[in-house]
């Protein structure tokens, strides 16, 4: 009994739990993560791919500093690379480029410069991701119609009754019983 207890002490001070299942984790997850990260992977996707629980990766990342990093980085490496293409997409951009062409049965290379425009859809993604405020599909805007009643016209599904009311009989529209003026 107290040999097994001198066990359970040693294998503390290592940093091991003494009980339960020992971890699945090897010291190779960590550059495997990493590549999977530059793919895109999810949290999701990268306990699939381990074969394990998205709880026991998240553990992983608690426990294994390294591991953690390497997913930390891989994904922001991604990001970084994606978020430049989508600017040189918006902004447009030009790069060298080889056609192979062949003339009378002789095959030659031919050095040109590809030229993309600026892309709408791109530059439009970036504004509303980067100036959200500025750049909204539904911008909030606040109307002071009359004394007491303001409107937010960005949400009208929002609106009291009571304050429609007052307006449409502000406007003429509708007289104090509620009926069509």
């Amino acid at each position: 009994m107290a040999n097994t207890q001198a066990k359970d002490k040693t294998q503390a001070k290592k940093g091991k739990h003494p009980g339960g299942r020992p971890t699945a984790y090897k010291a190779e997850f960590a550059h495997i993560g990493y590549r999977h990260c530059l793919l895109g992977a999810t949290d999701k996707d990268l306990a699939a791919a381990f074969g394990v629980a998205e709880s026991t990766l998240n553990l992983w990342k608690l426990n294994e500093p390294k591991f953690s990093e390497s997913l930390k980085k891989g994904k922001a490496d991604a990001d970084a690379t994606i978020a430049e293409s989508l600017f040189h997409r918006a902004k447009g951009y030009s790069h060298k480029a080889v056609k192979i062409m062949q003339h009378e049965g002789v095959a030659f290379d031919h050095e040109y410069t590809e030229h993309y425009p600026p892309d709408t859809a791109a530059c439009i993604f970036w504004l509303k991701n980067r100036c959200p405020d500025r750049f909204r599909n539904n911008p909030e805007v606040q109307v002071n119609v009359t004394n007491d009643v303001k409107v937010d016209m960005s949400k009208p599904e929002q609106i009291p009754a009571a304050d429609l009311r007052k307006l449409a009989e502000k406007r003429g529209l509708i007289k104090n019983n509620g009926h069509p003026a």
